[in-house]
């Protein structure tokens, strides 16, 4: 799982570079930009980061902070993994020149 690995201090990036390798060549281009796109981890970047795993999604976000929509949605990482996720990814973020 995304979250265990990124828990325990692997990037995304390289999480990235691996769910590539592990996928193979795809023939088709959508999957092309698709792979090209989450090969430097950001895409898993906001996986890792989005509350919504925890189980409540929030629309309407660009209506600013005084109108939510609230969701409940179901949870699937516990609040100890996401918080041992996030805490690593702060870290990550904190080394010079990484983005």
């Amino acid at each position: 799982m995304v979250f265990t690995r990124v828990s325990e201090g692997e990037t995304c990036e390289a999480i990235a570079r691996d769910l590539q390798a592990r996928r193979g060549r795809s023939k088709r281009v959508a999957d092309r930009q698709t792979s090209a796109a989450a090969g430097d981890g950001g895409s898993l970047h906001h996986i890792v980061r989005a509350r919504t795993y925890l189980g409540r999604w929030m629309a309407d976000k660009a209506r600013g902070l005084n109108y939510k929509l609230s969701v409940h949605v179901p949870q699937v990482v516990t609040d100890d993994l996401y918080a041992r996720a996030d805490a690593a990814t702060a870290l990550i973020l904190a080394v010079p020149g990484h983005r």
